[in-house]
């Protein structure tokens, strides 16, 4: 993954919001709770947007370092990864 790396949400996935967001996965039944930061992340991920620009989103809401903001972002994307809910274009 690299800061020009977009990302595309699976088809598959289906998403449920309440105090909390939860994604499954329909094909591997996988569920995946997130919080309010991953929310924010997930909402970004349309396919057009680069991984530098969310991490930056995130350094202007959460008003965090841009080393932490790509930290956080990059875990959390390689778990979705990983989890089959995003593939990296």
């Amino acid at each position: 993954m690299t800061l020009d790396t977009r990302f595309k949400r699976c088809r598959e996935v289906v998403e449920r919001e309440d105090e909390e967001t939860l994604l499954f996965h329909r094909k591997t039944s996988e569920i995946k709770v997130i919080n309010h930061t991953g929310k924010f992340v997930w909402d970004r991920l349309d396919g057009k947007t680069p991984f530098s620009a969310i991490a930056a989103a995130m350094v202007k809401e959460y008003r965090i370092e841009p080393a932490a903001a790509e930290k956080d972002a990059g875990k959390f994307l390689q778990e979705l990864i990983g989890m089959k809910f995003i593939t990296p274009l």
